[in-house]
C-alpha cells in the first residue's frame, strides 16, 4: 500500500466520515446544514494545517521524540476508537451557523483529539505533503456525506461503529510502530 492511501485509510478512521454525517443529520436543520459544514470544515482544515506545520516545533518544545509521540498518538486514537465503538457522540446539543460549526463539527468531530494526533505523528514521519493531502481528501469525504446526510440513521451509526473498529486496529499499529522504533 502506498504511504498516501496509508494515510488515507488513518484519517478516514480518525474524522470518521459516517460517524460525521449521523451527527450532521441529527443536529442541523437542512437549511442551515451549509453554513454549520462550512465554518466547521474550514476550522478543521486550519486545525490541521497548524499540526502538520507545526508538528517539528511541538515535538521540538515538548522534548518528546517522534517515536515516542507516535506512541502516544496511537494511545489517543485506541481511545478515540474505543468510544466510537461504544457509540459515544458529543452530547450538548449543536447550535445554529457558527456555533455549532465550531461545536461539535469542528471540534471534537472534524479535528478532533484523534485527526491532530495522526497529523502531527505522520507529518513527521511521512512528510507534510502527503499527510496534508490525505487529510484534506478525508474531511472533503466527510463534508460531502454530511451534506447529503442521508435518512438513515442506523446505517450511518453502524458505518460510524466499524470505522471506530478500523481506528482500533490503526491505532495498534500505530503504538506497534512506536515501540519498536524506541
Amino acid at each position: 500500500m502506498t504511504d498516501f492511501l496509508r494515510l488515507l485509510v488513518v484519517f478516514l478512521a480518525a474524522i470518521n466520515p459516517a460517524g460525521v454525517a449521523f451527527v450532521a443529520a441529527a443536529w442541523t436543520p437542512e437549511r442551515g446544514r451549509r453554513v454549520v459544514l462550512a465554518t466547521g470544515g474550514l476550522l478543521a482544515e486550519a486545525l490541521v494545517l497548524a499540526a502538520v506545520f507545526g508538528a517539528d516545533g511541538l515535538l521540538d518544545f515538548l522534548e518528546v521524540a517522534p517515536e515516542s509521540f507516535r506512541l502516544a498518538a496511537g494511545i489517543v486514537l485506541l481511545v478515540v476508537g474505543v468510544q466510537v465503538l461504544w457509540g459515544l457522540t458529543p452530547s450538548a446539543a449543536a447550535g445554529a451557523g457558527l456555533s455549532a460549526g465550531l461545536f461539535p463539527f469542528a471540534i471534537p468531530l472534524l479535528a478532533g483529539p484523534a485527526t491532530l494526533a495522526a497529523a502531527v505523528s505522520h507529518s513527521v514521519d511521512d512528510g507534510e505533503g502527503v499527510t496534508l493531502a490525505a487529510a484534506g481528501l478525508a474531511l472533503a469525504v466527510a463534508l460531502a456525506l454530511a451534506l447529503q446526510a442521508p435518512a438513515a440513521p442506523r446505517v450511518l451509526d453502524g458505518l460510524s461503529r466499524l470505522t471506530g473498529g478500523l481506528l482500533v486496529v490503526v491505532a495498534a499499529g500505530l503504538m506497534v510502530s512506536g515501540v519498536r522504533a524506541i
